[in-house]
């Protein structure tokens, strides 16, 4: 399953959009883990892929990406679902991302 968002953002501080991809794979039995492909896109640059990562945890993909988007002075400020699928859990956990690093 993928689930994709647009984010609303910065880079240096000039507007700027995103898209984030989630993919999750694995659970074929109750045995099986999962495992979550992320990768965040600059939608203002064709093709741009910024970041990727891949892992067992999404959270630990979240915290991952936060030292990516911090050292290239990235914000990220909303997001909207552009897919039909959606996980809960990815949508729970992206939203307090992104509320939990804006600047108030």
């Amino acid at each position: 399953m993928t689930t994709a968002y647009f984010l609303t953002g910065s880079l240096n501080d000039q507007d700027n959009d995103f898209e984030i991809k989630v993919s999750i794979t694995g659970k074929e039995s109750a045995l099986d883990t999962l495992t979550y492909d992320v990768s965040l896109t600059d939608l203002s640059v064709p093709a741009a892929l910024l970041w990727q990562a891949s892992g067992p945890d999404f959270l630990a993909c979240l915290q991952e990406m936060e030292g990516f988007l911090s050292d290239n002075f990235i914000t990220l400020y909303s997001k909207i679902r552009t897919s039909a699928e959606r996980d809960s859990l990815v949508d729970k956990e992206l939203e307090g991302f992104i509320l939990n690093h804006l600047d108030y």
